[in-house]
């Protein structure tokens, strides 16, 4: 029996610590009470004393039982998070535990708490030019000399140190009214599509708010401006620059990157914890990787990750007091941090960042116009989630796509190939359902977005593919079938640039270059000269170099390398000396148009790959294995 400090006593050492109420009279009359029997109070008064019996200690008891329960279950749920296990989603009806079933996404390092039973993994298992024996020598030739060459290069303004308090620092920048209207027209019809973090309408309020002196963060809306205008820019063919703004394209982005420069320095943006000025600074990461300067933006890309950990993007927002729409909009920042790093895991090989525990989850399926973004939105004001193909849905399917690449990348040396092309066609298929109820007003960009998605998910055949000629059980029949396939990749995306419905859209088809097509292709050239596909191999790999131009910035290593192997390609096979590469302006995209295919060289299995591209069930096909 153990005693409490009241001198009663416990049945166990395991039960609550019980203390005594006061007597009746002291309790009715609010007053201290010794808890003797009878009190000193009753004692005085000559009152007898009396103590209820039935008193609360056991509804107290109750109470530290269920919080006991919680806490338990508590301590269960924040050991599955930090060990990677799947856990149920906040407020789940059932205590139970769930069936834990292996799900094809499990891998073995960081994870994002997904939905409701599942994590899904973004950490790199292999850099994807692991797999190409004949690149990797190239590679890290090509990173030592881009080592040398950044460090000798010439830097443009400076992001830290102190910030200069000159207020005209930004005014031999700003476009005229008219450009700028144009500009922020450009951005919303081309950029925002795909970057999909700004609401068109906040953004018109705060943009009245601004021109009539009244917001009261000018110096933010100033930032936010200059990156609308560099990415609009950006999105741009040069001789649409040239037309509209009779500037050459490369002039304007220099200058736009420097104002992006200056306006973030002033906002002190490194140690801002205002997420409207890491918006801007995501979008200046957005600008440099659509430059090409791949390493300036990998090293920043790092302090990004931090700064969004340090102001609690990771966290997802539902754990806290913001509005509606101040929710909705940090998952927008968290997730496009997210493709960011993605694209730098995916091209450069660099490590993940995130490999910390997050649960920050997806923006909502629905369209810009539906949210309330006012801060006094109600919960009863959120839009219902939609099947529909919405604003939001081209991200949606970007993400979709990572979910199975990180797989199949973190499982490249251990799954079975049939195993790898099972899971491929399961997200392909899956990914059907962000297609089947689309708008006349969105038919356009639905169509790209699915072409989009079914070369990358074309790609991530060639990658299991390939996996099995490192491996080395690879036959010459499969060696030939996979080289077919990289041809009708690399043809059909040209088929898309030449039949997208807005030009300026092309800038988001080249944030993934078909590194496997290229490659794969290429190493086909050189083994084999001469092969019967050589001539159709060559009118695509003549236009690759639309995809190494850096636009006068630090070229990646990735890309330098497949440069240098398509050098040697040349040499082996002599094509080119016997036939002059076709000529290509700045402007045009890398590979020919599809009236200049000859399809007589499609044969199957290779031809059926993208055979329903243009259908209006564009994915509603299995793939086809090799």
């Amino acid at each position: 029996m153990d005693t409490t400090l009241d001198g009663s006593s416990t049945g166990n050492s395991s039960s609550p610590l019980k203390r005594e109420p006061p007597c009746s009279r002291c309790r009715q009359k609010k007053i201290r009470c010794d808890k003797q029997r009878p009190c000193d109070q009753c004692k005085r008064g000559g009152y007898h004393c009396l103590y209820d019996e039935n008193s609360d200690s056991t509804d107290d008891g109750a109470k530290y039982t269920a919080l006991q329960n919680r806490i338990v279950r508590l301590e269960a749920q924040l050991k599955a998070v930090t060990s990677g296990a799947p856990t149920r989603g906040r407020g789940s009806a059932s205590e139970t535990e769930m069936p834990q079933s292996e799900s094809p996404l499990d891998c073995s390092c960081g994870r994002q708490i997904f939905n409701t039973n599942f994590s899904i993994h973004y950490d790199s298992g292999i850099h994807w030019v692991d797999l190409f024996p004949s690149l990797r020598e190239l590679y890290f030739q090509a990173s030592a000399e881009a080592e040398s060459k950044w460090s000798q290069e010439k830097r443009g303004p400076v992001l830290t140190g102190a910030v200069s308090p000159d207020s005209l620092a930004l005014a031999k920048y700003y476009p005229t009214s008219v450009e700028a209207e144009l500009l922020m027209s450009i951005f919303f019809e081309n950029v925002n599509p795909f970057v999909r973090v700004l609401n068109k309408n906040a953004f018109q309020s705060d943009m009245q708010r601004y021109r009539t002196g009244k917001h009261p963060q000018p110096e933010l809306v100033d930032s936010l401006l200059f990156s609308i205008y560099g990415l609009a820019v950006m999105s741009l063919e040069s001789q649409n620059a040239v037309d509209m703004f009779g500037l050459p394209k490369e002039w304007l982005l220099d200058k736009y990157q420097e104002a992006q420069e200056i306006a973030l320095h002033r906002l002190n943006f490194i140690h801002s914890s205002e997420p409207a000025v890491f918006q801007n600074f995501l979008y200046y990461l957005v600008f440099l990787f659509e430059r090409g300067s791949y390493r300036t933006a990998t090293t920043l890309l790092g302090l990004a990750v931090r700064i969004a950990q340090r102001i609690g993007l990771h966290k997802d927002p539902s754990w806290f007091s913001y509005s509606p729409w101040m929710s909705e909009w940090r998952r927008r920042l968290w997730n496009q941090l997210i493709l960011l790093e993605q694209r730098v895991v995916a091209f450069d090989g660099t490590q993940s960042l995130l490999s910390f525990p997050w649960d920050t989850q997806l923006p909502l399926n629905a369209d810009d116009g539906a949210w309330n973004t006012s801060l006094f939105m109600k919960p009863s004001e959120i839009p219902s989630p939609t099947q529909d193909f919405t604003d939001m849905s081209p991200i949606l399917v970007k993400r979709h796509v990572l979910s199975i690449l990180c797989p199949v990348r973190q499982k490249i040396r251990t799954r079975p190939y049939p195993q790898q092309v099972q899971h491929i066609e399961a997200g392909f298929k899956e990914a059907t359902h962000f297609f089947q109820s689309v708008g006349t007003d969105k038919q356009g960009l639905a169509n790209f977005v699915q072409a989009v998605c079914e070369i990358e998910f074309g790609n991530l055949r060639l990658m299991a593919g390939q996996a099995v000629v490192r491996s080395g059980s690879a036959n010459s029949e499969f060696l030939n079938q996979l080289y077919l396939e990289s041809l009708a990749l690399l043809e059909r995306i040209a088929a898309v640039r030449n039949s997208v419905p807005n030009p300026g859209w092309l800038w988001y088809l080249r944030t993934s270059p078909p590194v496997f097509a290229i490659a794969i292709t290429l190493t086909h050239l050189c083994s084999e000269p001469a092969n019967c596909h050589s001539e159709r191999a060559w009118r695509q790999i003549n236009g690759f170099d639309e995809y190494g131009k850096e636009n006068g910035t630090i070229q990646s290593a990735s890309m330098a390398a497949l440069q240098s192997l398509r050098e040697t390609a040349m040499l082996s096979s002599g094509f080119p000396a016997d036939r002059p590469a076709v000529a290509y302006s700045d402007d045009q995209y890398m590979l020919q148009s599809p009236g200049n295919i000859d399809t007589d060289y499609l044969i199957q299995p290779a031809a059926d790959l993208f055979s329903d591209m243009w259908s209006n069930s564009l994915l509603g096909g299995s793939l086809p294995t090799i």
